[in-house]
C-alpha cells in the first residue's frame, strides 16, 4: 500500500483550522513504512519552511510531524525489535537512524494515545509542539524519560583535577564564572528552531567571560545560519572564520525540508579583540571517527583537540556552556588545559561528570 498526503500551500490560501486531525493523521495512520514516512516528513517540513508568517498554518504542519514521529515509534515496536506492534509485522529501522531518535519516537508512541495526542491537537502553542516537549510532558507525568537518558541522583557542582561542572542554564551560572578568565569557548548548542536564542546567549556569555584575543567557537546547524549569525551579533566580538568540519558518512544526515544530505557542517568563530594569528591550520577539519554511541548530538573528540591546541596554549581555560556528555572537556583534558562545563540535563550532567572523572584514569 502507499499514501500520499497532499499538503495545501498556504501562500494562496489559509490552511483550515484542524487540518492535520481530520485530514494528515488519517494518511499517517495508513502509512507502513517509513520510506512513506519520510515522504510525509519532508513534504511538512518544505512546505513549514516556506510558511513563517501566521502562527496557525505553522502548526497545523508542526502538529502533522508530531504524528509521523509516533507512527515510526509504533512501527519500531518496543524494545528495539524493530516490528510494528499492531500487525505483529517486522518494520526494520533504517540504518541511517540513530539509536536515541528511535528511542524518542517509541517514548511519543508508548504515550500517544493516552494523552500525547489529545495535547497536540488541542494546543496552538508552536513552543508546545516538539519533541522535545512531548518528552518533557512524559518525564512530569510518569517520570520516565527517555530510556538512554540516565537520570543524576545529586545535581550538585562537581570539580575533579582541572575540571569544573556546573549545573544548571548557561546564562544563569555564566554569573559564577570570573569574567575575563577564559581563553577558549569551545561549544555546540542546539540547533532546533526554538533554540535559536541560544546563540545570542552564548555572544552575551562570550563578551563577559573571554580574555582579550580568547575565541569563541560555535558549532551551528546550516539551516538556520542567517538567523545565527544576526544572534551573535555583539560589539565586543568579531567575526574570524566560518571552519567546515567534514562528517564521516556514518555521522551525515538528512535534512528533510531541503533534500539535501548534509556531509558537512560549520563552526562558526568570534574573537575578543583582534583575531589571534598564530600557527597556519587547516580548513576543512576532518572526523576521522563517528561518535554517537552515547548521545544523539555526541561531536567528535579529534576535531575539538585540533582546535583547542589551535588556539590555546597548555593550561589554559576551556568553557562549554553545553556541554552534553563532556566529549569537548574530554579533549581539553586530554590536551592538557582546564575546563569548565555547564549541563542543564541532569542525565548528561551525570556523564560528563563521570568521564571527567575518570580521565585519569586511562
Amino acid at each position: 500500500m502507499t499514501v500520499e498526503l497532499a499538503v495545501p500551500d498556504p501562500r494562496y490560501a489559509p490552511v483550515p483550522v484542524g487540518w492535520c486531525e481530520m485530514v494528515a493523521e488519517p494518511v499517517i495512520e495508513a502509512a507502513e513504512s517509513f520510506d512513506e514516512l519520510d515522504e510525509i516528513e519532508g513534504k511538512l517540513l518544505a512546505v513549514m519552511a516556506l510558511v513563517e508568517s501566521t502562527r496557525r498554518d505553522a502548526t497545523e504542519f508542526q502538529k502533522g510531524l508530531l504524528c509521523t514521529y509516533a507512527r515510526k515509534g509504533e512501527l519500531a515496536g518496543p524494545g528495539g525489535q524493530g516490528r510494528r506492534t499492531d500487525l505483529n509485522a517486522h518494520v526494520k529501522v533504517p540504518e541511517h537512524t540513530s539509536a536515541m531518535t528511535v528511542t524518542r519516537w517509541r517514548k511519543i508512541a508508548e504515550h500517544w494515545r493516552n494523552f500525547l495526542r489529545k495535547h497536540v491537537f488541542y494546543t496552538d502553542d508552536p513552543r508546545k509542539l516538539s519533541q522535545t516537549f512531548l518528552l518533557k510532558l512524559v518525564k512530569e507525568k510518569y517520570g520516565d524519560g527517555p530510556a538512554t537518558i540516565r537520570v543524576a541522583e545529586g545535581t550538585d557542582d562537581q570539580h575533579g583535577d582541572g575540571w569544573t561542572m556546573l549545573y544548571g542554564k548557561a546564562a544563569e551560572r555564566a554569573a559564577d564564572i570570573e569574567p575575563g578568565s577564559v581563553d577558549l569557548i569551545l561549544t555546540d548548542p542546539p540547533y532546533p528552531k526554538e533554540e535559536l536564542p541560544r546563540y545570542g546567549e552564548l555572544a552575551v556569555l562570550a563578551a563577559r567571560l573571554l580574555k582579550h584575543q580568547g575565541v569563541l567557537l560555535a558549532y551551528a546547524g546550516n539551516l538556520y545560519e542567517p538567523e545565527i549569525y544576526r544572534l551573535m551579533e555583539h560589539p565586543d566580538l568579531h567575526f574570524g572564520w566560518a571552519f567546515t568540519l567534514l562528517m564521516d558518512e556514518g555521522s551525515q544526515s538528512r535534512i528533510m525540508g531541503r533534500h539535501i544530505v548534509q556531509g558537512a557542517k560549520h563552526i562558526l568563530a568570534y574573537s575578543k579583540g583582534p583575531w589571534p594569528s598564530g600557527a597556519w591550520m587547516f580548513d576543512p577539519i576532518r572526523n576521522p571517527n563517528r561518535e554517537k554511541n552515547m548521545y544523539e548530538w555526541q561531536q567528535g573528540e579529534e576535531p575539538a583537540r585540533v582546535l583547542i591546541e589551535q588556539f590555546t596554549p597548555e593550561g589554559a581555560v576551556v568553557l562549554d556552556p553545553f556541554v552534553g556528555v563532556g566529549t569537548f572537556g574530554m579533549a581539553a583534558l586530554a590536551t592538557g588545559r582546564q575546563f569548565i562545563g555547564v549541563e542543564l540535563d541532569s542525565g548528561r550532567y551525570a556523564t560528563a561528570a563521570d568521564r571527567l572523572r575518570s580521565h585519569l584514569a586511562h
